[in-house]
This record gives structure tokens, sequence and C-alpha cells, in this order.
């Protein structure tokens, strides 16, 4: 995809521009929100930038009128596998003209080669996110295509996997408007296994939360009867047999399923060859 850069500052952001940036961040961060985390987007007017705070609320009014803060501090290895496809995502969107990370010991400011960066940073304890928008970049050729357009996104969100040697496979049915998404590993299936799903489902789990709220999931019923109409991921795992050589189960699961963390009865620790996704239109 090609974009004009537009290095003007934003003159105001509406609130319809507001409310869409939002919306974005929340849909991309679902992992963190869960987990207590709250987003802000505002208007720095001084200066004409727009701001997108992240920090994570106290829970308990206890907390509040005991410590007088309205914030908890948290680890940023805790979140920096949820934080850094999500700036990913949003610089091919928004013109970042600096991420600051503040702390109790710490005020980091980053305003160039942000995944590298961040991805190197040694720091612990945080206490708030800022990320400065100073434009958005503008399409100058056609939109992407339904394929190209989930490639790019999980592409984005699964990028740790792929750095980790798994790989992504893509394949259109139905004319293009269904793409059936198959995760496995590059090397380790020669050797007739892959992985565990406790090796990938911190990286799985936030993100089929994150493609389920902008995609329409689909189910396999239609190439298999034992798949239900709602069970929407087809995991399929490698089982040895003493009376013969190794061989494949297949299982399926509903979205609920696997953000629960209920493998049944397949069990984290179990070899799995692959695991997939069909995935449709986006949502309107």
């Amino acid at each position: 995809m090609k974009y004009i850069k537009l290095f003007e500052a934003f003159d105001r952001l509406s609130r319809d521009q507001k409310s869409e940036l939002q919306d974005y961040c929340e849909t991309n961060l679902a992992y963190l929100m869960d987990d207590g985390f709250k987003v802000r987007v505002g208007q720095q007017y001084a200066i004409g930038n727009v701001s997108i705070g992240i920090k994570k609320d106290r829970l308990s009014l206890a907390d509040k009128a005991l410590t007088g803060e309205a914030r908890e501090d948290f680890n940023w290895s805790d979140i920096k596998d949820h934080f850094i496809p999500f700036c990913m995502r949003l610089e091919k969107e928004y013109e970042i003209s600096e991420i600051k990370i503040l702390g109790p010991m710490i005020n980091f400011v980053i305003k160039d080669n942000f995944e590298k960066r961040l991805d190197e940073l040694s720091t612990e304890v945080v206490s708030y996110i800022d990320i400065h928008l100073s434009g958005e970049k503008e399409q100058i050729n056609e939109s992407l295509s339904h394929k190209e357009d989930i490639e790019d996104f999980c592409d984005t969100h699964l990028a740790y996997l792929t750095d980790e040697n798994f790989r992504i496979r893509y394949e259109e049915f139905y004319g293009g408007n269904v793409i059936k998404l198959e995760i496995g590993h590059e090397y380790r299936e020669k050797e007739g296994f892959d992985f565990t799903w406790n090796e990938v489902k911190d990286r799985f789990i936030p993100f089929l939360q994150m493609l389920s709220k902008q995609y329409r999931l689909h189910n396999f019923h239609f190439e298999d009867n034992n798949c239900k109409r709602t069970e929407v991921v087809k995991i399929t795992a490698g089982l040895l047999s003493k009376f013969q050589s190794d061989y494949s189960i297949t299982n399926y699961y509903t979205y609920n399923d696997i953000i629960n963390d209920d493998l049944s009865p397949l069990g984290g620790n179990l070899m799995l060859e692959s695991i997939m996704i069909k995935i449709g239109r986006k949502l309107t």
C-alpha cells in the first residue's frame, strides 16, 4: 500500500474523528483493556498534535481512596507483545511524532524507528504511555483487496510468531470472500510435529479477540459435518499409537473455548500440527 505522508499537524480533531480513533485503539488493544487498561484520545491544541494516552486504572475504589492515585503502575514486559504490534499498525495509518513512556523512575521519549526501539526497551515499571500523532497518511491508490487487507492485519498481529519461525499461509475461497489462515511451524513440521498450544496461546488468543471485532469468522461445517456451526477454530494434533505410526486428529473449537483457554480434549502440551481459521468480510 502506498501513502502520501502528511507532515502538517492536525488542525483540529472532530468529534467523529476522535470517536473513530478511540474505537480503533480500543479494538486493537482489546486484550489490554480486558486487563484493566484505559485508552484516552485527546487533542493538544498548542502544538496541533493528537495524543493517545494509555494507563491502567485501579479497579478498587478503596485503592483510589487510600493512595489518591487513579492509575496503577504495570510491567512493560507484560504488555509489550500487545503494544508493539498495535504501534506497527497505527503507524500505517498515522504519522507518529513521538512515543513517551513514563514511570516512577523513567521518562523515555522515542521519536523514530519505533518497532526496534520499543522492542529493545529495557525498563520494567511503567505508569503511563503517551503516543503523539502529527497527521494522517492518505491512500493514493485503490483500497487493498480483501485478501491483502487480512494478510496485512494478520501479519502485523502475529509478527511475534513469525519472528519465532512460525509460518502463516493464506488461501482464498468463494471468490476471495473467505480467507483460510493456517498457522504452523516452518522447521519443526519436518520432524513430524510442530508446536504446543502453550507456546502460541498468549499470541493467538489476543489476536483472535482483535480479529473477531473487525471480521466475520466462519466455521468448517460445510467441509466437515463434525464441526458445529458455532465452532470457528480448527486445530490438528499429531498423535502416536502403539498399533500404528503417527497420525493426526482434528478438533474444532468455539470462540469462547479459545478465549477461555479450554482446549479439551487436546490439552496445552499436546503437539499440534496446525491451527486454522476462516475469515470473512469486515463487520459493518
